[in-house]
């Protein structure tokens, strides 16, 4: 992390098993490796929008309708999560002594709770009245649907890594994982209609709530599913006679895997359609390459695709309130030759990071001092077309459902090597959130000072 996650073409200790399986080979010793994150609560853009207006012209009455309006925010809870816990088995083989290195671990890949805060949608159609406003102002008379809901997400990967060095300039990895998702997640859509202009007639509703439809939404379950990566490390000791290569590159791929949880729907407390909820973590490959100057300086630099697009596989649309098509049973009318459709894009990271080894002294090692940088692009699933025969309606759902924004993140962090004993501390910050990451490593085989 402190090198702006350029760790591809290094790839040296026990999580070299996620991040590159190949580089295992660089150990010449078993290694035990746990980390500890902290992520930081971080609030979503807000999106905000809105066509038409609820005022009528005290003059003529004239209104401008419909009028469609959405808010919505969320915000991700603080969280302190064991990241990543492994260990790291090297052997000797062959005739010519070749290293082969195997590895378990368990890598928390997601862990979040999501909250919904600030969620509202409001409409109002020709066919609605004139009300009185809380101020005394003559205004159309209006639904609002308020949403609350939640999730916790879960994924976590069990891996076992094996890595050979097939040539003294060469080496190859994989790693296969055990993969399992915990999704607990449930929406509420309460749709406020006093005058029961717009609340469904078909579905009879709570005594409580005579004037309320309330749609709700529900998931709570596990799947499991395997992924893999598949990496290869060069660092041409071969063509430097054997010291140490200044040169290190290395390139992975890491198949991503798909869940299934399935999700209800009811109305007014009826059961309504369910389905499976589909949840992808996307495939990736990287390519990097690291540069040492001297015995102090070490450059790296990543570059890392990811697909975010496979997030669309079975994508399912059309599920809340707001998009399901019941909004246009008030007041717009439905274009039967278009559809609600979503994108999203693959991005692109680009990597770099920079240490300097600050000697302590003979009897205390080295300080190591780090900093990146990367640029993390929009990963945010967007609407590209809706389905009614309003030009403007259209254009109000698309501000509703928009793309996001890219994020700059800066990175740094320190290590500090004693004896078999490695400490390593990083931080992560961007507009979007801070993320902090403690860890340790003990290393079998070497002498303590």
């Amino acid at each position: 992390m402190a090198l702006g996650g350029a760790f591809v073409g290094i790839a040296d200790d026990a999580t070299a098993s996620e991040a590159n399986p190949a580089g295992l080979c660089n150990l010449g010793n078993a290694q035990f490796f746990v980390d500890l994150r902290y992520s930081g609560a971080t609030d979503a853009d807000a999106i905000d929008s809105s066509l038409g207006s609820l005022a009528v012209d005290p003059v003529t009455g004239d209104r401008d309708l419909p009028y469609l309006s959405l808010t919505s925010q969320s915000r991700s809870d603080t969280a302190v999560t064991p990241g990543f816990i492994g260990f790291a088995w090297p052997f000797t083989v062959g005739s010519q002594g070749q290293r082969l290195v195997v590895s378990g671990s368990r890598h928390v890949v997601v862990s979040e709770d999501r909250e919904l805060t600030q969620t509202e949608t409001r409409f109002a159609f020709d066919t609605f009245p004139n009300t009185v406003s809380d101020g005394g102002d003559v205004v159309a008379y209006s639904v609002a649907a308020p949403v609350t809901g939640a999730s916790a997400t879960d994924i976590v990967y069990w891996s076992a890594s094996a890595a050979y060095q097939i040539h003294e300039d060469f080496s190859i990895g994989a790693t296969v994982s055990y993969a399992n998702l915990s999704l607990e997640a449930s929406t509420s859509t309460q749709v406020i209609d006093p005058l029961q202009l717009f609340v469904d007639p078909s579905h009879p509703r709570l005594p409580s709530l005579p004037a309320v439809d309330l749609y709700q939404t529900g998931i709570d379950g596990t799947d499991n599913g395997v992924a893999y990566s598949i990496g290869v490390q060069w660092h041409p000791v071969s063509s430097f006679q054997g010291a140490a290569a200044p040169w290190r590159f290395g390139a992975v791929y890491r198949k991503g895997v798909e869940f299934a949880v399935p999700e209800t729907t009811t109305l007014n407390g009826v059961p309504g359609p369910s389905f499976d909820n589909v949840v992808v973590v996307p495939d990736r490959y990287a390519v990097g390459a690291s540069y040492a100057l001297g015995k102090r300086w070490l450059f790296a630099l990543q570059l890392e695709r990811i697909e975010y697009s496979d997030q669309l596989e079975g994508f399912q649309s059309g599920v809340n309130f707001f998009t399901s098509g019941r909004v246009a049973d008030g007041g717009y009318t439905v274009d039967p030759a278009k559809s609600v459709r979503f994108d999203v894009d693959d991005g692109t990271f680009v990597r770099a990071g920079a240490e300097y080894l600050a000697s302590l002294g003979q009897e205390n090692g080295d300080l190591a001092v780090r900093a990146g940088y990367y640029h993390a692009p929009d990963d945010r699933i967007r609407m590209t077309e809706f389905n009614s025969t309003d030009a403007d309606v259209n254009a109000m759902y698309l501000q509703a459902f928009p793309s996001g924004s890219g994020e700059n993140h800066l990175t740094a962090g320190v290590g500090y090597v004693m004896g078999s004993s490695s400490f390593n501390l990083a931080i992560d910050a961007a507009g979007d959130g801070t993320q902090v990451v403690a860890s340790y490593a003990l290393t079998f085989g070497t002498k303590r000072k």
